[in-house]
């Protein structure tokens, strides 16, 4: 099993709660919780397949950059790919959540993901999600 898992994270300090990106996966976490199928249960799969009679279990994590902010080539590559999908996918992963979970009003969900695609731009942010 492979999986990201939410809310997205940051180990220097570049991002913080105030950033939109911060609150946008928080946000989603909320919402996911409310409808019984959290976006942090990627933490707990070992364990669930350990119960389940599941052996030889490796719980594995990897930090996948949200935009090209690493020097490395390779870990450049994963930031990349994971802007692109982020960036042109948030609207898709998010609107359902934040309106007929959270309770937002479209427009006020469309104003806010031009912050969140602005700090997902931002290469001075290091954030990362896992998987």
């Amino acid at each position: 099993m492979q999986e990201t898992s939410t809310p997205i994270a940051s180990d220097d300090g570049t991002m913080t709660p105030e950033h939109a990106v911060h609150k946008w996966t928080h946000f989603m976490l909320e919402a996911s919780k409310r409808v019984g199928q959290s976006l942090d249960n990627p933490a707990q799969y070992a364990e669930w397949m350990r119960d389940v009679g599941f052996v030889n279990v490796r719980h594995v994590v990897y930090k996948w950059p949200c935009n090209p902010w690493p020097k490395d080539k390779k870990h450049k590559t994963l930031g990349l790919r994971t802007l692109v999908n982020a960036h042109d996918g948030v609207e898709g992963f998010t609107m359902a959540m934040f309106t007929r979970v959270l309770g937002w009003q479209p427009e006020d969900v469309q104003s806010f993901f031009v912050d969140v695609r602005k700090d997902l731009k931002n290469k001075g942010i290091h954030n990362y999600v896992t998987v």
